[in-house]
């Protein structure tokens, strides 16, 4: 999504990578990598030459670091299962690094802990998100005459600012074999977000929320 909302369109854009597994007794180890190339970059002519004329360091840099027209980003990551008894646990740490003005540089990771009980499978779940960029301030005054840059160069940072973690508890229910009944509770806080809710992003800041779950699981 861009500044001003309209989607982007990453039809002519390309995606390659691969994974490694290698399986040690009841362990499955992974190790992954991506690359995507985007066909599309946002046009930032008019914030860049806006920033570069004020003559104010900070926003000449932001200015530098908007005018890349890169395209590249490189996702790492790496994993593990174990599963063997009634205990269940996966692992998941992934890194993704972009040259694009507007391409993620976060950090991610999950576990997910489980105690197969034969019916019932109660399990534990814990995830983080975390942008190393953040949003740069243009060293500008807030003041009517700068108002539109700071604001400008605030958007297409935030575009990409996500700063999140989460909390779940869930209990599965085998119905049968390869049917099973999911109900979830996810306690999420979000420091800056690029989640969409109806159509419209949150205010920026700290912010809660709950989610209540219910899936039905099956394999044909």
């Amino acid at each position: 999504m861009r500044a001003d909302g309209s989607i982007n369109n990453f039809g002519g854009s390309k995606a390659w990578g691969g994974h490694f597994d290698y399986l040690y007794g009841a362990w499955v180890l992974r190790l992954g990598v991506g690359v995507f190339l985007a066909d599309e970059v946002p046009d930032l002519a008019a914030l860049v030459s806006g920033l570069r004329a004020t003559g104010e360091p900070q926003a000449a840099a932001l200015a530098e670091r908007f005018a890349r027209r890169e395209r590249k980003t490189l996702f790492l990551a790496s994993g593990a299962a174990y599963d063997e008894g009634p205990f269940q646990v996966r692992l998941f740490f992934g890194r993704t690094e972009s040259d694009s003005t507007v391409g993620l540089n976060i950090n991610t990771g999950l576990i997910v802990a489980g105690y197969d009980t034969g019916v019932l499978t109660p399990y534990l779940r814990g995830s983080f998100v975390d942008n190393r960029a953040g949003i740069a301030p243009t060293g500008l005054p807030d003041t009517p005459e700068y108002a539109a840059l700071n604001a400008g160069a605030a958007a297409v940072q935030a575009l990409t600012d996500n700063n999140q973690s989460s909390l779940a508890l869930g209990v599965r229910y085998d119905i049968r074999p390869k049917l099973a009944l999911k109900v979830q509770v996810d306690r999420v806080w979000m420091d800056g977000t690029t989640l969409v809710y109806e159509g419209q992003r949150p205010q920026r800041g700290e912010d809660a929320l709950t989610l209540f779950g219910l899936a039905l699981d099956f394999v044909f």
